[in-house]
């Protein structure tokens, strides 16, 4: 099965700060707790720093130089990042050119690219936006025909979507299934989700906030809400 797409944890104890990298592929980034801040660069010149906190969400714009740093000089700051490394990984072959090239991709990132929450909305829940200071902020739109409220994200022109969903306690979203690589993170609230494969026995995972699912591909999930505020 080629994967469409990989997520993995970042903690930085207090004052640390990670290595500076630069990759061919799109990354998203939420921050699960702490608070801190990101430089991005490119080999023009072109230089930007952003601070966030718990509940913030970003993307890394494509083929900069980047570097994460916790603001505490006490506690860690935790990072979950989402990328779509695999694809290009599976198509191209050659690490060094994915880690390696040079090119400066101008039209995700200049010197007047700012990462202070402007959004633009493109309409059908659509918003263009570089940075969202905390999710659960986030104004949504009601969608009855799937359960609850929701609102389509894209950042810095990345190819990996994002969206978050809410729904009231009690109720639930309507259940769907698609492609392997989609990672939620629950960021408020308690509930659980049914996952199957079609003929299957249906399967049951809890969650609370902080928690991360990833359904199968093709399977089948259906998310349930038993306290107020779940996001995905």
């Amino acid at each position: 099965m080629i994967r469409s797409a990989r997520c993995g944890g970042i903690e930085l104890g207090a004052g640390e700060s990670i290595t500076p990298q630069r990759h061919l592929y799109d990354e998203l980034v939420h921050v699960v707790a702490g608070h801190g801040f990101t430089t991005i660069w490119n080999d023009r010149g072109d230089r930007t720093t952003f601070e966030w906190s718990d509940g913030a969400l970003f993307a890394i714009p494509l083929n900069v130089h980047y570097q994460h740093h916790n603001a505490s000089r006490v506690d860690p700051a935790r990072l979950v990042a989402t990328n779509n490394a695999p694809v290009y990984m599976n198509l191209i072959h050659n690490l060094d050119f994915i880690f390696g090239t040079d090119f400066d991709f101008t039209d995700r990132f200049t010197g007047d690219t700012q990462f202070d929450g402007d959004t633009v909305d493109q309409g059908f829940r659509l918003w263009e936006t570089n940075f969202i200071a905390d999710v659960n902020q986030v104004p949504l739109i009601k969608r009855p025909t799937r359960g609850g409220s929701n609102r389509q994200l894209e950042l810095v022109n990345s190819s990996i979507g994002a969206h978050l969903s809410e729904f009231p306690v009690g109720t639930y979203k309507k259940a769907h299934r698609h492609g392997a690589g989609t990672h939620i993170v629950i960021t408020s609230g308690e509930g659980y989700s049914l996952m199957w494969r079609e003929g299957e026995r249906i399967e049951t995972v809890e969650w609370k906030r902080g928690a991360f699912v990833a359904p199968p591909d093709r399977w089948f999930h259906q998310h349930f809400n038993t306290m107020p505020q779940f996001s995905e």
